[in-house]
C-alpha cells in the first residue's frame, strides 16, 4: 500500500476558520484578550449536541480573529498544513462577510486571507482558490454583501459563494441573491443533504443554482434524486469524520460513502472542519482505507475525482484528470478569471459569464499542475481543441522523427571526418591521382601547356 500522503489531492471543501491550528489560535486568543476554554487545547472536539453546538464552538474561534495580522497568519499557515498532507489544489471556504461587518471594515478580513494565501503559495508552492460563504440563519443584506465580495475580488483569487449553516432554514429568502450571483458568473456551491433530507438538495439545485453539493450524504434516501445527480454529474463534497463528529452519522462505519460509491455518484473525499475535529486529508483517506477496505485504485480515484465547478446548462467544468505526462503554468496575475489570484488586489466590476475550462494534472513526480484555458465563445472552444489536437500530433511526430534525424545527421558528419583525402582526375584519358597538396601544381600545369 502506498504511503498516502505522498498521494496527490485536491481539496474542495474546508473551512478557513476550522482549520487554524490550535497554538496559533491560542496565541491569538491571548493577544487579543480572548478567553478560550482549557477543554479546547486537547483539539478533536465531539459535539454531543448536533450542529448547534458546533456553530457556537465556531463564533468563539472567529472572536479570536480580530486584527489583519491574524487572518494573515491563519491563511499561510494553512497553505503550510495542506501543502504537508500532499495537496495540491484548494478551496477554502470563508465567512468574509460576518468577520467584516464585525470588525467594522468590510474588505479588511478577506484581503488579510488573500495576502496570507498568496505568502503561502509562494512558500510551498500550492494552488488555492477562495469560497465566500452566508450562514442561511443570517439576513439577506449580509448575503448581498457577500456577493459584493465575491464579485469585487474575483480577480484575487475569490471564484464563488455558497449557502452553509443549518439547512432547516430554506434558501427562498435569498433567490435573489443568488440569481444576481447566476447572473454574474459566480460559483455557486452549497451545504444542502448534510442534516436536511433530500429536498434540502432539490432546493440547493433548483433555488440555489447549485454545481456541487457540501455533503450531499442524505440523497441515498430519493433514488429519483440519486438518478438526477448522477445524470447530471453533480459532484458531492463528503466529509466523513466532520459527519461523525457533528452527528451528521452515527459512526464511521455506517458511514453511507461506500453507497454513494456504489450508486454511481461523483464523490470527493474532504475533511470540512479539520482542527476542529482533530483530523486532516491524509488521515481522511487512511480511515476510508481501514474503515471500509477501499483500495490504493479507489483512493487514487477519489484523489482524482472530477469537480463540477460549473453547471452543464451554463458549460463551465473543473476535471481533475491524470494524463501520462505534466503540463502547464501556474497562471499568476491573472486579471480575466478564477483561476488564479494576482499580485495585485485588481477590483473587477463584474465577473465573465464566458465558458471556462479548468484542468489539474498530476505528474509522474506527482506535482500537481494548473492549466487555465479560457475560450469567448463555443467556436473560439473548438479552435482551441483543434489548436491542441494539432500541437500535440506535431510534437508526438517530432518525438518520433527526432531520434532518427539525429542518427542521420551524426551519419553524414561521421563520412564527412573520414572521406578521402584526394581526387581522381584524367590527363589525356588516364587516371591520375591527385592529392590536396598536387592539385595546385596540377592547375599550374595545365595553364602552361594550354593557355600560353
Amino acid at each position: 500500500m502506498r504511503d498516502l500522503r505522498q498521494l496527490p489531492k485536491a481539496h474542495l471543501h474546508v473551512h478557513l476558520e476550522c482549520a487554524v491550528r490550535w497554538t496559533t489560535l491560542a496565541e491569538i486568543a491571548t493577544a487579543n484578550g480572548v478567553v478560550l476554554p482549557d477543554v479546547w487545547a486537547a483539539g478533536g472536539h465531539v459535539f454531543e449536541l448536533g450542529f448547534r453546538q458546533f456553530a457556537d464552538h465556531g463564533m468563539l474561534v472567529r472572536d479570536c480573529l480580530r486584527r489583519p495580522e491574524d487572518f494573515t497568519r491563519i491563511a499561510r499557515e494553512f497553505c503550510a498544513d495542506e501543502t504537508r498532507e500532499g495537496v495540491g489544489y484548494v478551496e477554502v471556504t470563508f465567512t468574509a462577510a460576518a468577520h467584516g461587518e464585525r470588525l467594522g471594515s468590510l474588505e479588511m478580513p478577506l484581503e488579510a486571507v488573500i495576502r496570507g494565501l498568496r505568502e503561502g503559495q509562494a512558500a510551498h508552492g500550492i494552488e488555492w482558490r477562495l469560497i465566500l460563504d452566508h450562514s442561511r440563519r443570517r439576513s439577506v443584506q449580509r448575503a448581498w454583501r457577500t456577493l459584493d465580495l465575491a464579485r469585487g475580488y474575483h480577480a484575487d483569487g475569490v471564484i464563488g459563494m455558497g449557502m452553509a449553516g443549518e439547512e432547516s432554514y430554506p434558501l427562498a429568502p435569498f433567490a435573489e441573491v443568488l440569481d444576481a450571483a447566476t447572473a454574474a458568473g459566480v460559483h455557486l456551491i452549497h451545504h444542502a443533504g448534510e442534516f436536511g433530507g433530500p429536498d434540502s438538495i432539490r432546493e440547493a439545485l433548483q433555488v440555489g443554482h447549485a454545481e456541487r453539493l457540501g455533503h450531499g450524504i442524505r440523497a441515498l434516501e430519493d433514488s429519483v434524486l440519486v438518478a438526477e445527480l448522477r445524470a447530471r454529474g453533480v459532484p458531492l463534497e463528503v466529509c466523513p469524520s466532520s459527519n461523525v463528529a457533528l452527528r451528521a452519522s452515527a459512526s464511521l462505519a455506517s458511514h453511507p460513502l461506500p453507497r454513494l460509491l456504489e450508486a454511481g455518484l461523483m464523490v470527493t473525499l474532504n475533511t470540512d472542519v479539520p482542527a476542529t475535529i482533530g483530523t486532516n486529508l491524509t488521515q481522511e483517506y487512511t480511515r476510508m482505507r481501514e474503515t471500509f477496505g477501499l483500495d490504493d485504485r479507489v483512493l487514487a480515484d477519489l484523489a482524482l475525482a472530477v469537480s463540477t465547478h460549473r453547471s452543464r446548462r451554463r458549460g463551465r467544468r473543473s476535471v481533475c484528470a491524470r494524463p501520462s505526462t505534466a503540463g502547464g503554468h501556474s497562471p499568476q496575475g491573472d486579471q480575466g478569471g478564477s483561476l488564479s489570484p494576482g499580485p495585485a488586489v485588481a477590483m473587477a466590476p463584474r465577473l465573465p459569464t464566458k465558458s471556462h475550462l479548468v484542468f489539474i494534472y498530476v505528474s509522474d513526480n506527482q506535482r500537481m499542475t494548473l492549466l487555465d484555458f479560457r475560450p469567448a465563445n463555443p467556436g473560439q472552444l473548438a479552435a482551441i481543441g483543434a489548436a491542441a489536437w494539432l500541437i500535440g500530433s506535431l510534437i508526438h511526430v517530432l518525438a518520433v522523427l527526432a531520434p532518427i534525424g539525429l542518427v542521420l545527421l551524426l551519419i553524414a558528419g561521421l563520412a564527412w571526418l573520414v572521406r578521402p583525402r584526394t581526387r581522381t582526375t584524367y590527363w589525356r584519358g588516364r587516371p591520375v591521382e591527385l592529392t590536396d597538396d598536387s592539385r595546385t601544381a596540377a592547375h599550374r600545369l595545365y595553364r602552361a601547356l594550354f593557355r600560353r
